[in-house]
């Protein structure tokens, strides 16, 4: 474990940094810093780790994140698991996605385990969502063996780095099955513990509502107009302008034993959504399923 107590900085003038770019820097920093260690340390005794199989993990499989009745319906009707962070379009067919942090009386926000649900004759089961920022096979095998049936990969990773990932899962657990890669949607670029529409208009958190009924961007210098939207705790996320879409590396994906991927649907229509997921599933989407 490791912890920073100071940070300096050495600026020239008023900048911003993604939190991609910081994400990055964080995990180059915890590898020079576990590599560090690691040439220093010395064992009180020898061992080696046990490596378990991923019991719980799936294949083949397609998950679409809705927004709206209308693209659920669209989804349901191609076959795909779908999953919503609207708890009123949730029920049989359509799981919940959890909020990434829940209140407390005590303390403003408690972070939870980023997860989808869904419950089914076997109980509740757990997906992992881009929140638990899955960057090695080791991660990833943790989770799966802990019992998530499949966990979303770092949506910053590039195909390279998930590939790595699949390949070195195989190599030491038998298998990648459970690695799920989001191929289609668009990422957060941060999440706000405070909201400045509800600051804005004088309203009270978790009664407001106005951002799920009224659209909200943040503008650029340059003009480009990034989303705004709360989650069921209020924490405010800031969306990317663009979708990703990496569907043209599917067919990789699959050579190298990644057989799960998500969409993530934002404010596309009933229409757009029918045509998105076409384009994307195209005539293998039953093979797959």
């Amino acid at each position: 474990v490791f912890a920073i107590y100071t940070i300096e900085f050495d600026l020239d003038s008023r900048g911003f940094m993604p939190v991609s770019q910081l994400n990055q820097l964080r995990r180059e920093t915890l590898l020079k810093l576990d590599d560090a260690l690691s040439k220093n340390f010395v064992p009180y005794q020898s061992g080696t780790e046990t490596y378990k199989t991923n019991t719980n993990a799936v294949l083949n499989r397609w998950i679409v994140t809705v927004k709206t009745n209308e693209q659920k319906q669209v989804a349901l009707s191609m076959g795909v698991r779908v999953f919503s962070e609207n708890p009123d379009l949730t029920d049989e067919q359509t799981g919940l996605v959890l909020p990434r942090a829940e209140h407390h009386p005590t303390a403003h926000f408690i972070p939870t385990i980023a997860s989808h649900i869904q419950a089914n004759s076997n109980g509740v089961e757990r997906i992992g969502d881009f929140g638990l920022n899955i960057a090695n096979a080791r991660a990833a095998n943790y989770y799966l063996s802990h019992g998530m049936s499949s966990v979303l990969t770092s949506v910053e990773l590039s195909l390279k780095q998930t590939v790595d990932i699949a390949v070195k899962m195989q190599e030491l657990y038998g298998s990648s099955a459970g690695l799920e890669v989001l191929v289609y949607g668009k990422r957060e670029l941060m999440v706000m513990r405070s909201c400045p529409i509800s600051a804005l208009y004088g309203t009270i958190p978790m009664r407001c509502s106005l951002c799920h009924h009224r659209s909200f961007h943040l503008v650029d210098r340059k003009g480009v107009r990034y989303r705004m939207e709360g989650d069921a705790t209020c924490a405010m996320r800031i969306y990317e302008s663009q979708s990703i879409d990496k569907t043209d590396e599917i067919a990789i994906l699959k050579e190298n034993g990644i057989t799960n991927f998500r969409i993530n649907l934002d404010q596309e229509t009933g229409w757009q959504t029918e045509k998105l997921l076409t384009r994307i599933l195209g005539d293998s989407m039953k093979k797959v399923l």
